[in-house]
């Protein structure tokens, strides 16, 4: 086992620099206010600094260290989660009370274990906060570490860094994190040149080389100079990563971090949005969360023929208090391929364009049904080709447009009311779904409004259901989240009697599901203030909103609003023998479909309009070439064959090359190429031998080869020594018939080392 590295005398500088480091990490996310009390963060931060600083500046082997500092650790973070929870329980004596503390904090561990471990949805801050606290711990620990043995630069500084940009990206509320990252960038640089300085000290008294000590201030100041500069970088970092170029490589290679950010917002969706992120601003889980606080910042501009929400996501699941996009297949979309569902009769297409404010974003918003857009894209489908969510293959940057085409429903009352109830299986195994923890009086409450209304068909039950949560729940958007565990529907019913929109659809959803009928949720934007003299609809922030769809036989998917904070959709009540409204519905409908101005018509390209993209909805879109599926994975795994082994071939045309003199032929060629290979081969050649002798070392080697390898030594001495020609020609081709040898042996003595690395991990893991 290696010799315990022996820890330095800590240098304060260094440490308040890297405390500084650190902390700037932890306080962004304070000033971030994910979540109530995030200063918690910088305190956690300040006593790990502290605590690491003594435990690193002792004597004690790393393992031993390790162990005080994590049991230090898992005191304080317990102290903090257990002064965090807002469902304290309090005993007769501390020691009751904190025995009563800590069952609780278990009880907060369990659940939110549970939801994370069977796919569930996490809505405990708590948990965000301990983990957090944990990360800060670790952060802190290694830093100070690497500090005060001066090892592992990146080390020490790359992990807050790493915490802190990324804090950057998402968060994107009022408070500016710019002057934290200028702050770190400075107190790296200094702290590089700190470091630097200290083991060139360390290096000059060990060999005894004779220095001023204001040297160390020099080597200061000159960083100085550095952290100013890098303070001018700062200011435009922020934008140089935001642009588009950078943000569209990012998104290219993060499939692996989307999965992430879902998974993310599944086990944490009671954080607090702020502003606009550079992030999509709809995830894949809506849960039942508390107050939320939506700025007037502009989203969206729409040019529309007719008002009409912006859809971003579908949600089918509802489980733990959250609705979630679930079973969704990837399927990537050409511009202008329709992608048509079952849509349904009494349809018509409408083409939008959008104009998009989000920083970054890829999300693609349409009126409910859209069928297609005018960009390359890439699909989360549903069975049955029914779109969960639309995003951009790269970013758009800010103020880019596009245009989506929609098949909005013109579906009449009396032709909604006669659809009846043969749901295809696939839509009555998918949207009839609700968990078995449901409480009972919810279903209850929903015969109860239905029985009481008199309403047979599932349009007048659905609408009945509309009207009782819109005239019964209160509009409020600042109420607390339901405890964990608790149902979010039920919370609302029965506890609060108020919510805002998510609350609103997910328990009209619920509800319809309980009485038989295929309800979902979608999530995106209402559809905004029209502006008549630019003939669009301004959207912002606050125009956040959820709303619900129910599925109608031969009529498709049709939206509800249960929300009393919006206006109620208008339809038609009947349509004539031809397939039009009455005249008194037509002069209603005309006002929109939400009761607001439409703005003028207007002409749209004809490539990429309806007609041309789309045809008919009834169109069955064929793809261009269609072969059998194990004939496209074998070409693909062939153009991937052919690509890996052409690169293969570069790189190993560019290792033999490199250090090779470009006018070298002959003989001087190939013997450079032949010592060149001499690091694959593992062989240290003494500078004092011949090339013959150097030659024989080789050819040891690789035996099979030895005469080749001794005729291109005495090529090389006969033409550098002697002055004889060598004719290139066959000096090459000798090369050819020997490099590969040379490539395999040189595997097969490395072989033995890479075989022992995963042993030689292992070991340094268990010390």
């Amino acid at each position: 086992m290696p010799a315990q590295a022996k820890p330095k005398p800590l240098d304060y500088l260094a440490f308040a620099l890297i405390s500084v480091i650190v902390f700037s990490a932890a306080w962004g996310i304070a000033v971030a206010d994910w979540v109530p009390r995030l200063d918690l963060i910088g305190l956690t931060t300040v006593v790990a600094l502290c605590i690491g600083a003594l435990i690193a500046t002792r004597p004690w082997r790393q393992r031993f260290a390790v162990a005080v500092m994590a049991a230090y650790g898992v005191l304080w973070i317990t102290l903090v989660a257990i002064s965090y929870i807002p469902d304290k329980v309090y005993g007769f004596t501390w020691l009751d009370t904190l025995r009563h503390l800590l069952v609780r904090l278990g009880e907060h561990i369990y659940i939110w274990g549970e939801a994370a471990l069977s796919g569930g949805v996490g809505t405990d801050n708590t948990i965000f906060l301990v983990i957090l606290s944990a990360i800060f711990w670790l952060v802190a620990y290694v830093a100070v570490r690497c500090t005060v043995l001066r090892r592992h630069l990146w080390g020490a500084v790359a992990p807050a860094g790493i915490i802190l940009l990324v804090n950057m990206y998402y968060y994107g509320g009022e408070r500016s994190l710019l002057p934290l990252l200028v702050i770190y960038l400075s107190a790296v640089l200094l702290y590089m040149a700190r470091l630097y300085t200290l083991n060139q000290e360390q290096q000059w008294q060990f060999q005894r080389v004779r220095f001023n000590p204001e040297i160390k201030r020099d080597f200061l100041q000159l960083g100085g100079v550095i952290a100013i500069a890098a303070v001018l970088f700062g200011t435009i970092a922020p934008t140089f990563a935001g642009a588009p170029q950078i943000s569209g490589l990012w998104r290219e290679i993060s499939g692996p971090i989307r999965w992430m950010e879902d998974t993310f917002s599944r086990l944490f969706t009671g954080l607090q949005p702020h502003g606009l992120p550079y992030a999509n601003p709809f995830g894949r889980t809506l849960a039942l969360a508390g107050q939320r606080n939506l700025g007037d910042e502009l989203v969206l501009e729409v040019r529309a023929p007719e008002a009409s929400y912006w859809q971003a996501v579908v949600y089918d699941h509802y489980e733990d208090g959250a609705f979630q996009s679930s079973s969704t297949q990837s399927l990537d979309v050409a511009a202008g391929q329709a992608i048509v569902p079952s849509l349904g009769s009494s349809r018509s297409l409408i083409t939008q364009t959008f104009y998009v404010f989000f920083p970054n974003s890829t999300q693609i918003f349409a009126a409910p049904q859209p069928v297609s857009i005018n960009r390359p894209s890439k699909a989360e489908n549903f069975s049955g080709n029914e779109t969960a969510l639309w995003s951009m293959l790269t970013p758009l940057s800010d103020g880019e447009s596009y245009q989506a085409v929609s098949a909005v429903s013109q579906a009449s009352i009396k032709q909604l009311r006669a659809a009846g109830q043969r749901y295809p299986a696939e839509i009555r195994e998918r949207y009839l779904q609700l968990p078995d923890s449901l409480p009972g009086r919810v279903r209850t409450l929903a015969r109860d409004i239905v029985t009481k209304a008199g309403a047979t068909s599932p349009y007048d039950q659905a609408a009945a259901l509309e009207l009782w949560l819109r005239v019964n729940i209160k509009y409020n958007d600042q109420i607390n989240a339901p405890a964990p565990g608790r149902d979010g529907v039920d919370y609302m019913l029965f506890e609060t009697e108020e919510g805002y929109c998510d609350y609103y659809a997910s328990a009209f959803a619920v509800m319809a599901r309980s009485l038989g009928i295929p309800a979902r949720i979608v999530t995106g934007f209402a559809q905004g203030q029209f502006d008549s003299q630019r003939g669009l609809y301004v959207v912002r922030q606050y125009h956040a909103h959820t709303w619900a769809e129910i599925y109608f036989p031969n009529y498709g998917w049709i939206q509800f609003e249960p929300t009393a904070s919006q206006p109620s959709i208008v339809r038609p009540e009947d349509v004539n023998s031809a397939g039009n409204t009455n005249a008194s519905d037509r002069e209603q409908n005309d006002r929109g479909r939400f009761g607001g101005r439409e703005p003028e018509d207007q002409e749209f390209d004809p490539n990429t309009g309806p007609a041309s993209m789309l045809g008919t909805l009834e169109a069955v879109v064929t793809p261009p070439l269609a072969l059998p599926t194990p004939v496209l994975v074998a070409a693909a795994l062939a153009g991937l064959a052919l690509l890996m082994a052409s690169g293969g071939f570069l790189a190993i045309g560019w290792y033999e090359q490199r250090g090779v003199p470009k006018q070298a032929s002959g003989g001087a060629w190939a013997y450079a190429r032949l010592s060149r290979m001499t690091r694959w081969l593992r062989l240290n050649l003494s500078t004092a031998d011949t090339p013959y002798e150097q030659a024989k070392t080789i050819g040891a080697a690789v035996p099979k080869r030895r005469d080749e390898i001794d005729q291109l030594a005495d090529f090389y001495v006969r033409e550098r020594y002697g002055c004889a020609e060598i004719d290139a020609a066959e000096t090459r081709s000798i090369w050819q018939r020997i490099h590969w040898s040379l490539w395999q042996t040189g595997v097969k003595r490395r072989l033995p080392h890479i075989l022992s690395l995963p042993k030689q991990a292992w070991r340094r893991i268990r010390r």
